[in-house]
């Protein structure tokens, strides 16, 4: 007999799982959740199946809410969690109601079971193939799905301006843990930095607790290297227990650069406490998912973990449900790169079956872009309740009128969309949305600068804004908003240029030295992510963080959006290392999830890697700027094609 799944409607596991993980953000006491609008599962869902039995059989449910039965059209009453039928035909309907968490269902009997065989409906009849889980469950109720948590000690206890520091030796997320000698308050300060923890008036993390004798657990994981705890009681047997998420294979690289093995350890320690239930931007301050976040985690995830699921689980929770009343994050640039990603993913995996599946709501999110855009040029501006970002920096905060950078997304996003577009079959969409690409193209010449060599940031109401920025330059050449000469044109006059205000968040240096590596600049950036990410590791960092300038000084590192520690010490968008060292220097690429193995770069000299394939490994020897082994290693379940 088959296994019972808990099966549910598609998506609503994903949209109520992330609803509740992004209302777990607190700054002090105030809870902090996220300015989008928060979608959840449908209360009410209905499945089906027509079955056919030899002999009488009896049927066991589980179901993750109140449940009904009917057989044939009919109500079985009293039924609590089985029932019983003779040999024949029948149609099952459950329906399942649950007004907390998401109605889901697992039935067995001895010839019939919940999985995708089963049809499921949200009470608008339309029946669909229902969501099964493919593991991230392990099994459990998918309501009382939790991360594993796994012991974490502290290294060593000091006592510092009259208080006590536990310092746990590296940036951990978990639920900090201690004994007391008797029932007390409890005044918990949670820091990324010695100083943080230590400022009980500034920093952002804090529990106020009431505790009895005995072991004590805080009620949410924090995101933090020290800690200072302040009670009458008598605090003993401190230590944390840090969730994570279990990955298949986990990248790695050995060379003899120690420097550059710190930088790629450090980077993949980063993307890993970010990868949870889904790509969050940082595990202290907003633990949220971010579009342009997940854009650059998606890349990063093909040389870390290859963990599609985890990609697919934020991509359905990000895109959200219909109707699309905004952009995702209300981010302008988000959205377009979330469009741009999904070609990506289906070039890099060969996953048809996500794509077919999500692009309903893929292809509303464009329209909805569509409709925001002057329809004789093609151009988009923001209007007030948008949010147009493209980067934290100089010059950044000026995204009035139309903004060069988000037309070329704008038109990489439609001219992938006419591909996915077309690979679905949508012909009429798929040349909708090659046509506005054109459009937008056609404009694109206006934003030039001859006598500058570069690109302006923007135009509004007909007034050329005559700022250069490395953000804008460095998304026409990666996105292809101009051709080769003036992609020359502005590495030589703008990405050179020491008067163009520098780019300081990981963030944007993943998109400059990307733009950087493609137009044969390795060596250039080489040197600099030893020179950005090794500077962090200088001041003591175990992750990257969220923002760097190296003119900062002292506590000064730990400042952001007005507040003394606001900046994250630990970002995802921070770990691109990963991606750049084995896209342009291990010079491994994926084409419908196989790797892809080219020359590698003699600046990584004599190294080893480990790299994720959707079914397994691949391990590289590199001796002498050549390669000398390159071999997949399956894993036992891989597919055979592999």
């Amino acid at each position: 007999m088959k296994e019972a799944k808990w099966i549910w409607y598609p998506g609503d596991f994903e949209a109520d799982l992330c609803w509740r993980f992004n209302a777990r953000r607190y700054e002090r006491d105030v809870i902090i959740p996220q300015m989008c609008r928060p979608d959840r599962c449908s209360p009410t869902v209905s499945f089906r199946r027509d079955i056919r039995l030899n002999c009488r059989e009896k049927f066991y449910i589980e179901a993750d809410g109140k449940f009904n039965v009917m057989v044939n059209g009919r109500y079985l009453y009293g039924c609590k969690d089985s029932f019983e039928l003779e040999a024949g035909r029948y149609r099952l309907d459950i329906t399942v109601h649950n007004e907390n968490f998401l109605p889901a269902l697992k039935l067995a009997s001895e010839s019939v079971v919940s999985d995708e065989d089963f049809l499921v409906c949200c009470q608008d009849r339309h029946y669909v193939r229902p969501a099964t889980d493919t593991g991230f469950l392990n099994g459990a109720r998918p309501s009382d799905f939790r991360l594993p948590t796994r012991r974490a000690e502290f290294v060593r206890v000091y006592e510092k301006d009259g208080r006590r520091i536990y310092d746990f030796g590296k940036e951990i997320m978990a639920f900090l843990q201690f004994t007391l000698d008797a029932d007390a308050d409890v005044f918990v300060c949670y820091g990324e930095s010695e100083e943080e923890a230590c400022d009980y008036e500034n920093s952002l993390q804090t529990d106020s607790l009431v505790c009895k004798k005995g072991e004590n657990r805080a009620p949410l994981t924090k995101g933090f290297r020290y800690v200072c705890i302040e009670s009458e009681a008598s605090v003993s047997r401190v230590s944390a227990l840090a969730e994570y998420l279990p990955h298949r294979v986990q990248a790695k690289l050995s060379t003899g650069d120690d420097l550059l093995n710190r930088i790629f350890d450090t980077s993949m320690y980063t993307l890993d406490l970010n990868a949870r239930e889904y790509f969050t931007d940082g595990i202290k301050r907003d633990r949220w998912t971010w579009g342009g976040d997940f854009y650059q985690c998606g890349l990063m995830n093909l040389y870390s973990f290859f963990d599609l699921d985890l990609y697919k689980r934020t991509y359905i929770a990000l895109i959200g449900k219909s109707p699309v009343t905004h952009y995702t994050n209300h981010i302008m640039d988000y959205s377009f790169l979330m469009l741009i990603s999904l070609r990506e993913y289906l070039e890099h995996t060969g996953d048809g079956e996500f794509v077919r599946f999500i692009y309903p709501r893929a292809k509303e999110l464009a329209e909805f872009c569509v409709s925001r855009a002057d329809a004789e040029r093609g151009l988009i501006e923001g209007r007030e309740e948008d949010w147009v970002f493209i980067d934290w920096g100089t010059g950044m905060n000026d995204n009035e009128g139309a903004v060069f950078a988000e037309q070329v997304l704008f038109r990489a996003a439609m001219t992938d969309m006419a591909k996915i577009a077309a690979w679905v079959g949508d012909e009429a969409f798929s040349r909708k949305y090659a046509l506005w690409a054109e459009k937008i193209a056609a404009n694109l010449p206006m934003f030039w600068d001859e006598e500058r060599g570069g690109f302006i940031h923007s135009i509004k109401n007909g007034r050329r804004n005559r700022k250069f920025y490395r953000q804008d330059n460095v998304i026409a050449i990666l996105f292809d908003g101009c051709d080769a000469a003036k992609k020359e044109s502005i590495v030589e006059n703008i990405l050179f240029d020491e008067n163009v205000p520098k780019i300081v968040t990981p963030y944007f240096k993943f998109y400059e030295f990307e733009a950087l590596c493609r137009m044969g600049r390795q060596k250039e950036v080489f040197a600099q992510i030893k020179d950005y990410w090794g500077k962090m590791l200088e001041l003591g960092a175990t992750t990257f963080w969220e923002l760097f300038d190296d003119t900062d000084q002292g506590v000064e590192h730990y400042g952001m959006y007005g507040k003394k520690f606001g900046k994250s010490l630990c970002h995802a968008w921070s770990a691109s290392p990963i991606y750049l060292l084995g896209r342009y220097f291990m010079n491994v690429s994926y084409v419908n999830g196989e790797p892809v193995v080219g020359e590698a770069s003699p600046l990584l000299g004599d190294f080893e890697a480990v790299l994720p394939t959707r079914g397994g490994s691949l391990y590289l020897q590199c001796r002498n700027g050549k390669y000398v082994k390159k071999e997949l290693r399956l894993d036992e379940k891989a597919e055979a094609r592999i």
